[in-house]
This record gives structure tokens, C-alpha cells and sequence, in this order.
């Protein structure tokens, strides 16, 4: 514990969100999320490590548990105030980490926190967890953020629905999944493109 004393100013130098990136740093409170270390996350905390530090790409602790999936860590930091809506430098919130990684049972997890409202946060590209799942080929998560009877037909930032993004990375079983649930083939992104133009 005394150690932890000793060492506790090295939280203090990761730097406010929105400075630069090279400013900011993991503290070890990062590294104990990656991990789903949730003793050492307690410890962390109880001598004053800031919950919502920011990492180089602007993850806290909280994302750090969503990237890695680690439902118990993601839930004690919730417990000890983490804020739910926290977003990375490229807006990607814990949903979008959750999906983009294919971690269901904490997307179900965070379901359940925050309600199925999560499923139309965008990042800063304007996707919404359905256009990750489905430019990344995440088909069981996709099935069940369609069941969720979420749009999907929603559009990103370049007019790009799920469907032109399952084109995009080459996936043909998304592609059909999302064609056997009502996505359009017809919708155009900002170049003129259909999805099977992608």
C-alpha cells in the first residue's frame, strides 16, 4: 500500500481529455482495466487514482474493460462512479468498443444498463454499433441488434448504411443477414454508391 502511496502522483500526469495525445498516458488504473484486475482496480481507487484519466487514444478505464470485454472490471468501476457515456478520440463509446471486439455478453450487459437507446450512439464517423458489427463480420451480434428492432437502415456520416460497410469489408453472410432483415439495396452514400458498389 505504501508503494501505491509513493507511486500515486503518476496517475496525476495523464493529462484533462482534449489535450494531446502525447500529453495524456495510461495510469496504472488503465493497465488493471485492460487487465478486468478487479482487486487491483479497488486499490487503485483507494488511494486516488482518477477513474476517468485519459489514455493516449482517450479511453478511460471504463473503455479500456469495454476493448477487452471484462464485464465484472466494467461493472465496479460503474459501481464507483465511472461515467457510462464516456467516449474515446474517435467518439466510440463502451458499445462501440464492445462490438467492434465482439464481446456480446458485455453488449448485453451494457443492454441492460443503459437500455436498447444505446444501440443508436455514433461515433464521430456517425456509426452506430450495427455499421461496426457488420464492417467487421460480427454476424451473432449483429443478429441481435437487429432483433432489437434498431433501423437498419441508419446512415454514417458518408450516407453508408450497414449493408454498403458489409459490402465494403467483402462479408457476403452479413451482407445477406442484413438483406433478410429489410436493409435496403437501394441507398446511396455521398459518391453515388449503392451498397454493391462498395
Amino acid at each position: 500500500m505504501g508503494s501505491l502511496r509513493n507511486t500515486n502522483s503518476f496517475h496525476n500526469e495523464s493529462s484533462e481529455y482534449g489535450a494531446p495525445r502525447m500529453k495524456r498516458k495510461a495510469t496504472r488504473l488503465h493497465y488493471a482495466a485492460h487487465d478486468g484486475d478487479c482487486r487491483r482496480i479497488e486499490s487503485l481507487l483507494a488511494v486516488g487514482f482518477d477513474i476517468e484519466a485519459r489514455d493516449v487514444y482517450g479511453r478511460t478505464p471504463l473503455l479500456r474493460t469495454a476493448f477487452n470485454g471484462h464485464i465484472d472490471a466494467f461493472d465496479l468501476l460503474l459501481r464507483y462512479g465511472a461515467d457510462f457515456n464516456a467516449e474515446d478520440d474517435w467518439g466510440r463509446r463502451a458499445e462501440h468498443l464492445a462490438v467492434k471486439n465482439d464481446h456480446w455478453d458485455l453488449l448485453c450487459f451494457i443492454l441492460e444498463w443503459g437500455g436498447e437507446g444505446v444501440l443508436y450512439s455514433r461515433d464521430n464517423f456517425g456509426r452506430t454499433p450495427a455499421h461496426l458489427a457488420s464492417l467487421k463480420g460480427k454476424r451473432d451480434t449483429l443478429s441481435a441488434i437487429i432483433s432489437s428492432k434498431f433501423n437498419i437502415n441508419a446512415k454514417d456520416n458518408w450516407h453508408r448504411t450497414p449493408l454498403h460497410l458489409a459490402y465494403k469489408s467483402e462479408n457476403e453472410e452479413t451482407a445477406a443477414l442484413l438483406k433478410g432483415n429489410g436493409a435496403e439495396n437501394k441507398c446511396v452514400d455521398l459518391f453515388g454508391r449503392k451498397p454493391e458498389d462498395m
